[in-house]
This record gives structure tokens, C-alpha cells and sequence, in this order.
């Protein structure tokens, strides 16, 4: 088993055991800490796998997560009364 694969078993084994412990009794406390925990834990999960795919695929760093939007198109013209930046609040 080579490096990266041990490391994605350790972080799915720590999900796991994560989300056990969440039926258990905890402090609110307890729980926000395991729920950051899993929070943090899931993010790099993805971020390995993400980089593993990359590797085996040869696919480039760089991810394209929407297509470029159609600067004719109305439906991407700002709402009527609301500011660009209350849009996002």
C-alpha cells in the first residue's frame, strides 16, 4: 500500500469513528468539536482523492467548477434594487 493510499484509509477510518461517536451522549461542545472534525477530515479526504484522480488521469491542477457565464444572457443582470453587495448577505 503506498503513502497516499494509507492516508486516505486513515482519514475515512477517522470519518467513521467520527460519526460514532456522534450517537453517542456528548456536550454541545463534544459535538461541535467532532463536527469540525468531520467538517476538516472531509476536506481533505476530497482533497486527496481529488489529487489522486489528477495523477492517475493526468488531468491539469487547474478545476473549472462552473462554464464561463453569457454575458448577453438577462438572466445573469443584477435584480432590480438590490446592490451587488447585499446580493450576497
Amino acid at each position: 500500500m503506498d503513502f497516499e493510499t494509507a492516508k486516505t484509509l486513515g482519514h475515512r477510518r477517522n470519518l467513521e469513528r467520527y460519526h460514532r461517536l456522534l450517537g453517542t451522549t456528548l456536550t454541545e461542545l463534544e459535538r461541535q468539536y467532532i463536527l469540525n472534525r468531520i467538517i476538516e477530515e472531509t476536506a481533505e479526504l476530497e482533497r486527496l482523492e481529488l489529487r489522486a484522480h489528477q495523477s492517475t488521469h493526468g488531468e491539469p491542477d487547474q478545476i473549472i467548477l462552473a462554464p464561463k457565464p453569457d454575458t448577453k444572457s438577462d438572466a445573469l443582470a443584477p435584480v432590480q434594487g438590490i446592490a451587488c453587495s447585499e446580493a450576497g448577505a
